[in-house]
């Protein structure tokens, strides 16, 4: 009998650009695993498709081995003392691993119901105290679930409900492992919130990611940890209600106070928990005495826990052993290694040595400024100028914030309340503008090519005497500018050289001694060649008295750059340098004084760990480790004393979705967590016999009986290049054999019954090593055919506000009834080439959060897949992909060829598409009928939007392609696009 089943669903959906790269199996007959997909997202894929074990790619005598795959998002690891590991679990578990990567039957500990598992968040790290022996102390980093946070210990709490897309906080939380249990169990009265105790104490989470990094234990027995700056990564974010994001909610609830609505510039907010490396007592969570700005009338605030600032998303940090100071007091808990995700340009790996540090964000991204940010700076309202209004009363975070030089000038953090600044100036030529920042106030003057150009600059009155007129100004040409000099008419200086700044944007001081008389003067700066610097202001002291500096009650700041960064489009690697003093950055394998190899990409950085390993080949020993989810790969780099970057050398080009990179210092070797289901560990063994690469394929996989498939395990290979063997076991009762590469078998089944086999291929090289790959065929037995009909390929989601697809499946299995099928379905962000997945859903009645992402130079999409998995086995899948409305076309959903009217073109396409999914099903009925013909003409004539507002049409709107499949113009291998895709979105060669 045929059933058809119906399913509201929700679904997470896997990456349609991902590449695969290995086969996990189960070693134990009829335990069939999922098979992986990543690259820039976690994917799954049908379980139909060939398993076997998959090997990385290290350095010859390095061996990497899958330990195990049996995770549900695992996150990261650690060890105790005795070999055992302590890996947990992006849900809210954590696990006790013994050495081979065989977890316990129950969790250490499971704070599932009290974790928000949503978007970029969850339990994020879990470290042990360096007593953990003695007292069983075991922390914790995670997102809490807005559900518990509001109705935790209530009579109505729900064990069972969440609350996602939501304002929530971070918390750290201690608990105290039991050595009577041998550490495998915690006592449930130990719990100690150190931070986020409520609402108004916790790591605000307004935004969808940049959250919450890591934990580490400094050596002076201190507790690091790394927060995000909970802004959005859809736009300049600067405070305010942005789309994807819930300030204002966070406002009403107290988890943001009025002066953290600022965005990304929270990061440089000392008195904010977000975008920080932050230093706690362990015992209690306090802010540690020795903190730079520690309060001992308010231990608890921010400014009292926070040790460094200026991160975006800084997921991983290590610490160098043996490199600070065993005492608390002295401020120094080590040299801090921090992976920090770049937004659209840039990644960077950062290297905090000491308190007061800025690593720049948002002002800087990677080694360089940020326009974008840098002009959108708002005022900082921890930062008094000491005027009263109408006068400028708070300075801009900008103004606190000074590019690296090797110019002591550009050094000095200048109060700009206290020059003239040149905009407000009067001119002859020299226009303003805001090309190039840096710049005090809203712009400065930049002088043409005329001879006789000039700025007049009146200044305050002064009593009679003698000054220093300090001018402030930017270069970036090769020579020297002259500018004459006059006061009130009259010439005082008549050539004053100005040097080279190194860069436009590297703003430096010159002075000039004037004897002046009392009252109010007007200075003129004019040209003596064919141009001059830009000029961005100028100030009186008197003689002998420094520039005027901004406050030291108000902490300033030198960007503090890391010491590699990578493109996130050419394969282009950097270094710090300097041109001309002026902070630049130096390409690696671009000569001129940088680092010597070869350039890469990335898009998501997994900062690791110093090794220091004696018994690892010397190119590896005392080099810092890195990765990137979304590019698969590993690096180490060589440190000069000094700490710079003096090589860079390739471990993994094939470590795919790396979440945490971690030394076991038990026996030396190296752990990886891979999103979602995978440890690996790299050990390194010079002469070992690498394992064969296992795989298997069958064809067909399913049908009626009796029959007959070609097993094949000749994709197999062996890293050595030597002979394989291959012992099959069909799985038919037989006595498994050795035989060839590729077998014939024939299977049969009684009438009618689905019957399930579970061949499986031995593959064994010329050292023993065997590695076995299986596979599932189904006899009188077929995998469910699904469509997704409540969202079609190619939708458009609105840019408005969050919005909730209810998601509806066609299921037909011809053997099975619903209730004996399972669903598993996956909601994936994909932005730019990595993604961001949700928790696999396993409910068959639910519906899916889309965000307004997009329409801006970053790009967008969601994707949306359901798996269903018959009793037997077999599989069957469907995924469709929505994009932004950029264009305002779901204002006038009917008006399908977007010319700007409802009318024939339109109701003929709909007639086209009678009694299919698509874009013309209105109602998302899963069908074309006449409801959508009745939406049709109920708005014929000019397009209006759901506000009755006319929406204009324009001809140069590119036209949809004919509703179903079509031909993506220049995508590779003729790729094609499904749906309701414009020519405009087939560019994306989905």
């Amino acid at each position: 009998m045929t059933h058809a089943n119906e399913f509201h669903v929700l679904s997470i959906s896997p990456c349609r650009e991902s590449r695969m790269l290995s086969y996990v199996q189960t070693m134990i007959l009829g335990m069939l695993k999922p098979v992986l997909r990543a690259t820039v997202a976690t994917c799954l894929t049908s379980m139909l498709m060939p398993l076997s074990v998959g090997h990385a790619a290290p350095p010859a005598g390095f061996v990497a081995d899958t330990i195990s795959s049996n995770w549900n998002e695992v996150t990261g690891s650690t060890f105790m003392s005795d070999g055992r590991a302590v890996v947990w679990e992006r849900g809210g578990r954590v696990w006790i691993v013994n050495a081979n990567g065989v977890k316990n039957a129950t969790p250490l500990i499971d704070l599932h119901e009290e974790v928000g598992g949503w978007r970029d968040y969850g339990m994020m790290s879990v470290v042990l105290h360096p007593n953990f022996d003695e007292n069983g102390w075991i922390y914790l980093l995670y997102v809490v679930d807005r559900y518990h946070l509001d109705m935790a210990g209530s009579p109505a709490y729900n064990p069972n409900a969440d609350t996602y897309y939501a304002a929530t906080i971070g918390r750290v939380t201690r608990y105290t492992a039991t050595a009577k249990s041998n550490f495998t169990a915690v006592d449930p009265t130990s719990r100690l919130v150190l931070l986020g105790e409520s609402a108004a104490t916790g790591i605000p989470i307004v935004h969808q990611s940049h959250g919450l990094g890591s934990l580490a234990f400094g050596e002076d027995g201190t507790l690091l940890l790394t927060t995000g700056d909970s802004a959005s990564y859809n736009q300049v974010d600067t405070g305010g209600q942005v789309g994807d994001g819930y300030v204002n909610d966070a406002l009403a609830r107290g988890i943001l106070r009025a002066k953290d609505n600022v965005g990304a510039f929270r990061a440089q907010l000392i008195d904010s928990l977000s975008g920080k490396l932050l230093r706690l007592d362990a015992l209690t969570g306090d802010g540690v005495a020795s903190n730079p700005w520690f309060d001992a009338a308010a231990p608890r605030a921010p400014r009292s826990r926070v040790f460094a600032l200026g991160l975006r998303n800084p997921f991983r940090m290590n610490i160098l052993p043996e490199s600070g100071s065993h005492d608390a007091e002295d401020g120094n808990p080590g040299t801090v290694y921090i992976g920090d995700v770049g937004w659209s340009e840039w990644e960077d790996f950062q290297v905090c040595t000491g308190p007061k540090q800025n690593f720049g964000w948002p002002l800087n991204e990677g080694m360089l400024a940020r326009s974008d940010y840098w002009l959108a700076s708002p005022y900082n309202a921890d930062a008094p100028t000491g005027l009263s209004a109408p006068a400028q009363t708070l300075h801009r975070y900008r103004d606190l914030l000074l590019q690296d030089s090797q110019n002591a000038t550009a050094l000095l953090p200048l109060d700009p309340t206290k020059f003239v600044q040149a905009e407000n100036a009067s001119a002859s030529g020299a226009p303003v503008t805001t090309v190039y920042i840096g710049y005090h106030g809203s712009a400065y003057r930049d002088y043409q090519t005329n001879t006789g150009e000039w700025i007049d600059f009146v200044m305050p009155s002064v009593t009679a005497g003698q000054y220093t007129l300090f001018m402030r100004y930017g270069l970036g040409a090769a020579t020297n500018r002259a500018l004459r000099i006059s006061v009130d008419g009259t010439t005082v200086v008549n050539s004053l050289a100005f040097v080279p700044t190194g860069a436009w944007t590297e703003w430096r001081m010159l002075s000039a001694n004037l004897t002046l008389t009392a009252g109010v003067h007007t200075i003129r700066l004019a040209t003596t060649g064919t141009s001059g610097p830009n000029i961005d202001g100028v100030t009186l002291m008197p003689l002998g008295q420094a520039a005027p500096t901004i406050s030291p009650a108000v902490p300033t700041f030198v960007h503090q750059r890391p010491i590699i960064d990578w493109s996130h489009g050419s394969a282009t690697a950097r270094t710090p340098g300097y041109s001309g003093n002026a902070a630049t950055a130096l390409n690696i394998g671009g000569g001129t004084g940088g680092v010597g190899g070869v350039g890469f990409a990335g898009n998501c950085t997994v900062g690791g760990p110093f090794v220091d390993n004696a018994l690892w080949p010397v190119e590896f020993r005392n080099t810092l480790f890195f990765g990137d989810f979304g590019a698969s790969w590993i690096r180490a780099v060589s440190l000069s004393a000094a700490g710079a970057v003096t090589s860079v050398k390739v471990f993994d080009n094939e470590a795919w979705s790396l979440t945490s990179i971690a030394v076991n210092p038990n026996d030396g070797s190296l752990w990886t967590t891979r999103w979602p289901n995978t440890v690996t560990r790299y050990r390194y063994q010079p002469g070992a016999n690498l394992p064969p690469i296992a795989r298997i394929t069958a064809t067909p996989n399913f049908g009626n009986s009796p029959l007959t498939v070609t097993l094949s395990a000749a994709t197999s290979t062996d890293p050595e290049n030597g002979t394989l063997t291959y012992r099959w076991d069909f799985d038919d009762g037989t006595t498994p054999a050795l035989g060839a590469a590729t077998v014939m078998r024939t299977y049969t089944a009684a009438a009618g019954v689905s019957t399930r086999f579970d061949p499986i291929v031995t593959v064994t090289d010329l050292a023993g090593n065997a590695v076995p790959a299986t596979m599932v065929i189904g006899v009188n037995n077929t995998p469910p055919v699904v469509t997704i009909t409540s969202i079609f390929d190619g939708e458009l989601y609105p840019m408005t506000g969050d919005t909730t697809f209810p998601l509806i499946a066609s299921v037909i299995d011809a053997q099975h009834s619903s209730a004996q099928l399972t669903c598993r379905w996956l909601t994936t962000l994909h932005h730019n080439t990595h993604g961001h997945s949700e928790p696999p859903d396993s409910n068959c009645i639910t519906s899916t959060v889309i965000s307004p992402l997009g329409c801006d130079l970053e790009t967008y999409s969601w994707e949306v897949s359901l798996t269903v998995t018959d009793p037997d086995g077999l599989v069957g899948s469907d995924s469709v992909m929505l994009y932004p409305d950029c264009n305002g076309w779901l204002a006038c959903p009917t008006d399908l060829d977007h010319d700007g009217n409802v009318g024939g073109a339109d109701l003929a396409m709909v007639l086209q598409s009678w009694g299919q999914p698509g874009a013309a099903d209105f109602n998302h009925s899963g069908a074309v009928d006449a409801a959508d013909v009745a939406a049709v003409l109920s708005s014929w004539g000019a397009c209006r939007s759901r506000d009755g507002a006319t929406v204009l049409g324009t001809a140069r709107r590119r036209r949809l392609q004919s509703l179903g499949r079509g031909r993506c113009s220049g995508c590779r291998s003729g790729a094609e696009f499904v749906g309701r895709v414009s020519v405009m979105r087939c560019a994306r060669c989905l």
